[in-house]
């Protein structure tokens, strides 16, 4: 399992993960063996894991918790530390567990501790998996977006910023729906990868009937005797508030009317979202509604959210196809008909990269920038050939002039 190649299905490294913390005692895999359950949520940023773990900690007397991500915010404390050994943390907290049942709320990146101690790949299959998704991505981004912004990632939490009109915007949006998709793929490649059957909850579904969605979960977990009997009441409706605020709601329309003008027409009509007017007559808006300086005229940088795709040599593929916005960016793709049609700007922590329109040859063999809007897709290759996966630099697109 440490082959490289693993590392390239997941667009970031695996293998030196795995094996990498060994408990010398034995304590932290004696007490995972010693689990009634295991059980990992697998869930992305606002897809709801917040109203679940509500759930299933009113009906079942399990606690789901982001145990394995040490910068999580909603965590209350539950979470390994930065720096803490993964085998002495869950040692000391499977011994604490209600039920004996060890439940995580976990994206692909917060699942390494778990090839850390040898648990994955080795006993992967003991593990009940449950994989909670959202059908409204759109909103889903925009609730990312304003818990980024204001810092409340759960509706108990007070904001520490104001809302910046000039940061609701629809590239921001996007940016949000792309990296939404790409952890969600992440996710998709990780239970194919290791021919893993999760129990998949859809948020809407569950929200519109919880009493369905724990009896499914039930069903799956086997465990008749923990749960209350769900015939008897109706599954808790309590819990965190859903996130339909007026400014949602706005952002959502606005996002979505955008959208199909730029679709049908292939050009913007406006790119910030709400106005201080709007703001002014919402009682939703976090914080203190601002507007920031006016920012230097030039096309709007959208940044790429990673999941980048290793092609061949030097070559690396972003999925332009696979963005909200895809029909918008192919519209102006160079093709076989129009090779240098595209006004598509790549750039690598604020400096350009080029030449544009290079031959894919050119980009496989030599790199050093060059890249190509072809179709769908974008080929591109970084400044000093690394990987854009791995070398910590951001990279962002923009449509210039033309665009």
């Amino acid at each position: 399992m440490a082959d490289l190649d693993l590392d390239r299905v997941f667009a970031f490294p695996i293998s030196k993960h795995i094996g990498a913390d060994k408990a010398v005692n034995g304590d932290c895999n004696r007490h995972m063996r010693a689990m009634n359950r295991r059980i990992v949520l697998l869930a992305t940023s606002r897809s709801g894991s917040e109203y679940l773990s509500d759930l299933l900690q009113k009906n079942f007397g399990i606690e789901a918790h982001e145990y394995l991500n040490p910068r999580s915010s909603v965590s209350r404390g539950h979470a390994i530390a930065e720096g803490q050994s993964p085998s002495e943390f869950l040692s000391a907290l499977s011994q604490r567990l209600p039920n004996r049942i060890f439940c995580t709320k976990a994206n692909m990146h917060a699942l390494m501790p778990l090839f850390e101690i040898g648990e994955f790949p080795t006993h992967i299959r003991e593990w009940h998996f449950i994989h909670l998704s959202r059908t409204n991505v759109i909103r889903q981004a925009i609730s990312l977006l304003l818990a980024e912004k204001t810092g409340a990632w759960r509706d108990d939490m007070e904001p520490t910023d104001p809302i910046d009109l000039d940061e609701l915007t629809y590239a921001a949006i996007a940016s949000r729906i792309e990296q939404v998709l790409a952890a969600r793929d992440w996710l998709d490649r990780f239970l194919a990868l290791f021919e893993i059957t999760p129990l998949r909850i859809n948020y809407e579904d569950l929200r519109a009937s919880p009493r369905d969605g724990l009896e499914r979960i039930g069903r799956f977990l086997e465990l008749p005797n923990l749960s209350h009997d769900l015939g008897a009441a109706p599954a808790s409706n309590a819990g965190p508030r859903q996130q339909s605020t007026q400014l949602n709601q706005h952002l959502e329309a606005a996002f979505r009317t955008e959208m199909q003008h730029r679709l049908s027409t292939g050009r913007a009509s406006r790119e910030l979202l709400i106005s201080e007017q709007e703001a002014a007559a919402m009682s939703t808006v976090p914080g203190r509604p601002r507007r920031s300086a006016p920012r230097p005229n030039g096309p709007v940088r959208i940044e790429c959210a990673g999941g980048f795709e290793g092609e061949i040599g030097f070559c690396w593929l972003y999925r332009l196809r696979k963005r909200a916005d895809a029909d918008t960016f192919a519209r102006f793709a160079d093709s076989d008909q129009a090779r240098a049609n595209s006004p598509l700007l790549v750039y690598e922590n604020g400096a350009p990269l080029g030449p544009a329109h290079a031959s894919h040859a050119i980009i496989r063999n030599t790199g050093s920038g060059a890249y190509s809007h072809w179709k769908d897709d974008l080929y591109f290759s970084t400044s000093d050939n690394s990987d854009p996966n791995l070398n910590g630099r951001r990279y962002e697109i923009a449509l210039g002039p033309g665009g």
